[in-house]
């Protein structure tokens, strides 16, 4: 590159001379010189112009690869990698429901908990819709890495549809940290909650109708 600089350079004062010429001659009314002296440099110019986009061509052919060529496919990225990606985007901050989409084709997914709209909640992890080694990497993973609730109107259909959550999800082998029946936040409902054992409902006093949610604490160990 400084070869080429330095022949810029000389090129540039060379140039300046031949103009700084032509502008005397054209003073001095010798048109005949003028012309001439004119023809020489735009066929300099046009010389030293194919000369420069060779040179660029060339040096272009032997520099690193463009941003194109440097760009690479996630699923290249090391297991490790991916993993962190993984539970970065498959972690919620307030974590899962586990709820049952109505309809003739519905089905339970997990979805981010709050979401608006049990017929048109979007499921959580949408990796897994990618291609087939993303469904594989990510399967499970958004149980590992959040908490779970399952709701229901009362305690009792909280805990079919967690029998039904355990027996679709296989690949929970078990559960970090306490698993207990915690009533739904409902303000304006008056109610008395006095549970204190999941097998048993003894101690349970409902004032009102609302929701209970089953409140996976904790998180999950994959098999």
């Amino acid at each position: 590159m400084d070869v080429f600089n330095i022949v810029v350079d000389v090129t540039s004062c060379i140039l300046a001379i031949l103009l700084i010429v032509a502008v005397v001659l054209l003073f001095c009314n010798n048109v005949a010189s003028f012309l001439n002296i004119m023809a020489v440099f735009y066929t300099a110019m046009a010389v030293i112009f194919a000369i420069a986009i060779s040179y660029i061509a060339i040096v272009g052919s032997n520099c690193p690869g463009t941003l194109a060529d440097k760009c690479f496919r996630f699923l290249d990225l090391p297991g490790e990698l991916r993993n962190r990606v993984y539970e970065y985007v498959l972690t919620e901050s307030k974590g899962l429901d586990y709820v049952h989409i109505p309809g003739p084709n519905g089905k339970a997914i997990l979805v981010p908990h709050g979401a608006a709209g049990r017929t048109t909640a979007t499921e959580a992890n949408q990796l897994k819709y990618v291609c087939d080694q993303l469904r594989m990497e990510t399967l499970g993973l958004g149980l590992r890495c959040n908490a779970v609730h399952i709701t229901g109107p009362r305690p009792g259909q909280a805990r079919d549809q967690l029998d039904v959550f355990f027996k679709v999800r296989p690949t929970v082998v078990k559960w970090k940290g306490n698993l207990g029946v915690i009533p739904a936040q409902h303000p304006h409902l008056d109610y008395i909650y006095s549970e204190r054992s999941f097998d048993s409902d003894d101690n349970l006093q409902i004032l009102g109708r609302f929701s209970w949610s089953i409140g996976l604490d904790g998180r999950a160990v994959m098999a």
